[in-house]
């Protein structure tokens, strides 16, 4: 595909006059904006909305982020063009750039809560338009991206959104049919594809954000279904229970990140062993986010069931 990497970095000379008009002030902001792109974000966001505001748009949240961060990866591992030099970056990103994840991330979720919730929220589509363009934009001014890589995904994100759009009602019915066997095996199922279908890129197999994507989709799924079967806590309730839902599910959720993060760490057994760790970590946290805090919630009388 060398005439695709040729097309791609042909765009440096943009990134590099970019990086001419370059202040503290901007540098500031995309950097803070780019933050909204990063795994830590995810941990903190999307959980509040499925906690504390609508379950069902925050599960069709975790499923679009999951879907969109394994196609960002598996496109990634296909194409294999270099992103800029890190001469001119303000920041250093590893792997792959086309398509910028970012970008495509940012129309999928902040374009399908704009569109969810634009008749409760008037000015969220506002803001979700004002957020798609400032991230997709701090790729470029960050100088981590070619314009090429931030083209392609705000292209494939808006692919992935409309198409989510379409087949979700068509799907909700059947999947809601399923027995809790039936939810477990197609986890299983789903979560073995996305190890083994995911292009290496010339890496060691199996990569490590699909390891991350198998374990979650395990984990949320699983959580998911049985949250919905077992507990069926209710977001409503007063906003001093609110506070207390966020700030309790909040720590939990960072203590078993942080914590299985360090701990699986110290294990040093190769490739293999690290990889199947992994997949462990992410499916306990999809399964604390789903599944085990909202129940903790009802315990402690901080939510009621529906």
């Amino acid at each position: 595909m060398d005439f695709l990497h040729d097309w791609v970095i042909g765009g440096q000379g943009f990134l590099e006059n970019l990086a001419q008009w370059r202040t503290p002030l901007l540098n500031y902001y995309f950097l803070a904006i780019a933050f909204l792109g990063q795994e830590e974000f995810f941990l903190i966001a999307p959980p509040a909305i499925y906690w504390l505001y609508n379950k069902q748009i925050g599960r069709r949240l975790a499923y679009l982020l999951m879907l969109g961060t394994w196609t960002n990866e598996a496109l990634k591992n296909i194409f294999r063009v270099p992103r800029p030099p890190l001469e001119i970056a303000l920041v250093e990103e590893v792997g792959y750039g086309l398509p910028s994840g970012h970008a495509q991330l940012s129309v999928m979720l902040w374009g399908y809560a704009g569109w969810s919730l634009r008749r409760a929220i008037r000015w969220l589509p506002a803001l979700a338009l004002w957020l798609i363009a400032s991230i997709s934009f701090s790729r470029l001014y960050l100088a981590v991206h070619y314009p090429a890589d931030v083209l392609a995904g705000l292209l494939i994100g808006l692919i992935f959104l409309w198409a989510s759009l379409w087949v979700e009602p068509r799907l909700a019915g059947w999947y809601s049919r399923l027995s809790s066997r039936q939810v477990t095996a197609l986890a299983v199922i789903l979560s073995v594809l996305a190890l083994v279908v995911m292009p290496s890129g010339g890496r060691a197999w199996p990569v490590e954000n699909a390891s991350t994507e198998a374990g979650l989709i395990l984990g949320a799924l699983i959580g998911f279904d049985r949250e919905k079967r077992q507990v069926g806590f209710a977001v409503a309730g007063s906003p001093a229970q609110k506070i207390g839902r966020y700030l309790i599910g909040l720590f939990l959720l960072v203590l078993v990140w942080a914590g299985l993060r360090a701990l699986f760490g110290a294990i040093d057994g190769g490739h293999l062993i690290e990889s199947s760790l992994r997949v462990v970590r992410y499916a306990l946290i999809g399964l604390t986010i789903s599944w085990w805090l909202p129940a903790l919630f009802v315990r402690l009388g901080l939510a009621s069931t529906e």
